[in-house]
């Protein structure tokens, strides 16, 4: 049986799937790093993970860089930080003015 976490009043989940978004976002980091400007590829990661991923997997992904954020690559790490701490918006700006790509840009392969 799997161990659970949450506190008290927090929804009880398995690490596994704790595991399994520490896994897609070392995925996602290790894409955009792979891209070429790996200074762009933190926020690339956030402006993925704020597309494409539910609020429920944004919020598990919180609570595991709050307790320390095993596991977690050092981009996909810099990309969950930005993402809980930008503004509406601002990551996507800042990718845009750089001419960087997104999440969201045709061809990727969330579709």
């Amino acid at each position: 049986m799997s161990q659970l976490i949450g506190g008290e009043g927090e929804p009880h989940v398995p690490h596994d799937t704790t595991r399994k978004l520490v896994f897609m976002a070392n995925q996602i980091a290790d894409f955009f790093a792979s891209q070429g400007r790996k200074d762009h590829a933190a926020a690339s990661t956030a402006d993925h993970l704020k597309s494409f991923w539910t609020p429920d997997m944004r919020r598990l992904i919180f609570a595991h860089l709050d307790a320390g954020g095993e596991g977690l690559k050092p981009i996909a790490l810099d990309g969950v930080k930005l993402l809980r701490k930008a503004a509406p918006g601002s990551i996507r700006r800042e990718l845009t003015a750089a001419g960087e790509p997104s999440g969201r840009d045709p061809g990727n392969d969330a579709g």
